[in-house]
């Protein structure tokens, strides 16, 4: 599935702006961003509840843009189930077979095989209020592969269950991906979903794709420091650009200078001012001051069981450090000293804050750069 050049506009608030994103077949991917950053709105446009006024969807060569939902041949399910509460389990998942007028016995067979796959065997003749939400969601899944669509749209489908049942679900989802080969486009703003489920992700702000990649590349290499802000949890501080020289670049932090990794597309200048991204997991305590090491004083330390997390100050700007409680390092007062070292690797850097319009759509969808990321 693709889309190209897709802009939908409500008064003057571009909700959806000139995006361009191709889905492999078998391919599952999320659309992950804050609320209003478009992602439901472009998968809306996708299953035709949106009429976009600008760009083409096409499902292989076929373009669906102008066609009704009924005809494009998409599963969808939605968070809010959707469910008919006057029919039965088996009939909620064969109404859309019924509605393309399949005979009673294909439907019964589709049905039953449709409930077999998502483990609803023997609730034929419930009826939605009497089923957990899980068992809910299960159904309307089922409604959604009954006919077995070559492509299948989530919205949000598990924000209304707990956390231990929505990874349950989530398992299954997934499972049921593998098993059928089916295409997926899944909506969320949980980014943790998201890095779980999706062989690629597609980070929306503003309308536009800030990049589109496997969630270890968003999360490793973010493209922008947005990307970097919202995925996880990250160090992001003022630095400025010391050295740019033999294709390494060096930035200062404190009194010191280290190697930084800019986008690949980014040409810094000496003397340029920057921000820098580093993952409080990636960041070492020592208490032994090596030039390669910037020194702090720690501020607050955070038991959190398995890990805990070291907020230390330097000059006028704080660091976290996360690491194993287990680990003697981490073992610090407040009050002391010690000092922070980091592998070359870790350090990201920015030459704006990524501001809406920064990156062009397909400079996003073709993302293979250098950054990471999240909000100190």
């Amino acid at each position: 599935m693709r889309v190209e050049g897709l802009s939908k506009y409500y008064g003057d608030v571009h909700a959806v702006d000139n995006v361009t994103l191709t889905v492999e077949p078998g391919e599952f991917v999320s659309l992950l961003g804050p609320s209003g950053s478009g992602k439901t709105t472009l998968l809306m446009a996708i299953a035709g509840f949106e009429k976009p006024d600008s760009g083409e969807v096409y499902v292989g060569d076929r373009r669906i843009t102008g066609l009704p939902t009924h005809k494009r041949n998409l599963g969808v399910v939605f968070q809010r189930y959707a469910l008919f509460p006057n029919m039965t389990v088996a009939d909620n998942i064969g109404y859309a077979l019924k509605v393309r007028g399949v005979s009673r016995s294909e439907r019964a067979k589709a049905v039953a095989e449709a409930m077999d796959l998502v483990d609803l065997t023997g609730l034929a003749h419930r009826r939605p209020a009497a089923l957990s939400g899980g068992q809910q969601q299960r159904v309307a899944l089922a409604r959604a592969l009954v006919y077995r669509p070559p492509i299948v749209l989530f919205d949000e489908p598990l924000g209304a269950l707990d956390r231990k049942l929505r990874e349950q679900v989530q398992l299954e989802i997934r499972r049921l991906h593998q098993e059928l080969g089916l295409t997926m486009i899944f909506v969320t703003h949980d980014q943790e979903e998201a890095l779980v489920m999706s062989d690629r992700v597609a980070l929306l702000r503003d309308g536009r794709i800030e990049q589109f990649g496997p969630g270890h590349e968003l999360y490793d290499a973010p493209a922008t420091e947005f990307v970097a802000g919202f995925l996880g949890r990250t160090n992001i501080l003022d630095s400025t650009v010391t050295t740019v020289a033999g294709g390494q670049t060096q930035v200062a932090l404190g009194d010191r200078r280290f190697p930084a990794l800019f986008p690949a597309d980014v040409r810094p200048e000496t003397g340029q001012k920057c921000r820098v991204a580093l993952r409080p997991e990636a960041i070492r305590l020592s208490r032994n001051d090596r030039p390669a090491s910037l020194s702090g004083q720690v501020g607050e330390v955070v038991f959190s069981g398995p890990t805990t997390t070291v907020r230390v100050r330097v000059g006028d700007q704080e660091l976290m450090v996360q690491g194993l409680s287990s680990d003697p390092a981490m073992r610090v007062r407040e009050g002391a000293t010690v000092h922070l070292e980091w592998d070359p690797a870790a350090l990201r850097a920015f030459t704006s804050p990524g501001v809406p319009g920064a990156r062009t759509a397909a400079t996003a969808n073709n993302s293979q750069s250098v950054m990471e990321g999240i909000h100190s």
